[in-house]
């Protein structure tokens, strides 16, 4: 009897799967071949883009090569190239590393290349402030103090992310107009700060040593 009623109730399965079928099949064969066509649409992507970063990565080594081989000029015309038309991420990268190949010659020039960039809307917030930073540390021989700190003394403050390399720039050209107490301020900072690296607590330390007149580290 069990077997019976068994067979009644797979028959019942079965003709509600064909009913089932014969109304949605061809919804069901449209959203399946939709779906492969996404996995396959987005397979073809990630190689194109995987393909496209491994030949930009291959164009910025040579550039790279140029540029180690004392050949700016066309280190940054293999540069713009890649800024141009580069995979995402090294358009970026070469713009900067552009501004580079020009400051080595020219670092007025090249702070415009990087005041530029500071100024690209497109670009992320980071990364304009680096572009001005970079600017900055090109021009901090070259202006006054006070039109150093116009330029990046937001970037010294608290919870920037160049707030250490902003406050060594700003220390240095202190130190060099006289301002013994300004250039203490900076250079404290960074050497209070936990976010500082080795290096900079280093430098800040010698620094304060000159500032103070005290002993300089040699360590």
């Amino acid at each position: 009897m069990t077997d019976i009623f068994r067979e009644v109730d797979e028959e019942v399965r079965a003709q509600k799967l064909e009913a089932f079928w014969k109304k949605y099949s061809t919804l069901l064969v449209a959203v399946a071949v939709l779906l492969i066509a996404a996995v396959g649409g987005w397979r073809y992507f990630v190689h194109v883009n995987e393909t496209a970063a491994a030949a930009s990565a291959v164009r910025f080594e040579e550039a790279l090569d140029l540029s180690r081989q004392g050949k700016p000029a066309d280190a940054e015309k293999v540069l713009n190239e890649l800024a141009g038309s580069g995979a995402d991420g090294y358009r970026r990268l070469s713009r900067f590393r552009a501004a580079a190949e020009i400051a080595a010659t020219d670092p007025g020039a090249g702070a415009k290349a990087f005041d530029a960039l500071a100024a690209d809307a497109a670009l992320d917030k980071t990364l304009q402030d680096l572009a001005r930073l970079r600017a900055a540390a090109l021009l901090v021989d070259t202006i006054s103090p006070d039109d150093l700190a116009a330029r990046i003394g937001g970037l010294s403050q608290a919870g920037q992310p160049w707030r250490n390399g902003a406050r060594e720039l700003l220390g240095l050209a202190r130190f060099k107009a006289g301002d013994m107490k300004g250039a203490s301020g900076y250079f404290e900072q960074m050497a209070l700060d936990p976010a500082a690296t080795d290096q900079m607590r280093q430098r800040a330390q010698i620094m304060l040593g000159l500032v103070r007149g005290g002993t300089v580290p040699t360590k």
